[in-house]
């Protein structure tokens, strides 16, 4: 895995397949936005994880269902805040070589890990733009508030939010994933990957917002200016 800064606070992990970003994320993902409530912000085994999604989805398949993932700094800071105590909260090899790896990159950039920042993980370029979406809406108060003010106004909320949550979206954290959603996807991309959301619309006002953003800071990706 390799990291890199893409705007001020604001720090991509590139994994080389689906199968070790997912084993490196997922509970720390699912630590800070399970929808469980016995996995989020919870000191679990990786065990117990597997066994709850399993249980809940009738199989395990997170090393497939996911792509994408994205942590605030307070969460990350929560999560390995055990670190001097792996007998009771033991960490996989995998978490610790994520846990060197933050906080050199935040020492190469003055920062420390009490300062604010957000990481986004992906294994595949198609998933950048919708993670840089997560990372802003931390961030910059200016356009969550711009997003919020859409998310508001649009007409079938109630239905995209009732098919994220189909999907073991954290209930809290449903509008930072309707403005990334609607924000980065086509008809077509966005309900080939959540089919219950067929009927829903995609207004322009969330892309050009985000694509604003883009502009505003000028984020780049592989040295390239990102751009929806």
């Amino acid at each position: 895995m390799k990291i890199e800064k893409l705007h001020t606070g604001l720090y991509h992990i590139k994994f080389d397949s689906q199968y070790q970003i997912t084993s490196t994320f997922m509970r720390l993902q699912e630590f800070y936005e399970s929808p469980y409530e016995d996995i989020r912000g919870q000191y679990v085994s990786y065990e117990k994880v597997i066994d709850r999604y399993a249980k809940d989805t009738g199989e395990f398949s997170y090393f497939t269902d996911w792509s994408g993932f994205n942590v605030p700094s307070s969460a990350f800071k929560d999560f390995f805040k055990w670190t001097h105590a792996p007998s009771i909260f033991p960490y996989l090899s995998k978490e610790y070589n994520l846990w060197n790896l933050v906080r050199g990159k935040l020492f190469e950039d003055g920062l420390d890990i009490d300062d604010n920042f957000y990481l986004i993980a992906t294994y595949i370029d198609g998933d950048i733009l919708h993670e840089v979406a997560h990372g802003l809406y931390f961030l910059d108060d200016n356009y969550k508030k711009d997003m919020n003010i859409l998310i508001e106004g649009y007409k079938d909320r109630k239905n995209f939010s009732a098919s994220l949550l189909d999907m073991c979206y954290c209930k809290d954290l449903v509008d930072d994933e309707i403005q990334a959603y609607l924000s980065t996807s086509d008809t077509v991309s966005l309900r080939t990957y959540i089919p219950s959301a067929k009927k829903c619309s995609i207004p322009d006002e969330f892309g050009e917002t985000l694509e604003k953003y883009l502009k505003k800071y000028k984020v780049k990706y592989n040295g390239n200016l990102l751009k929806i």
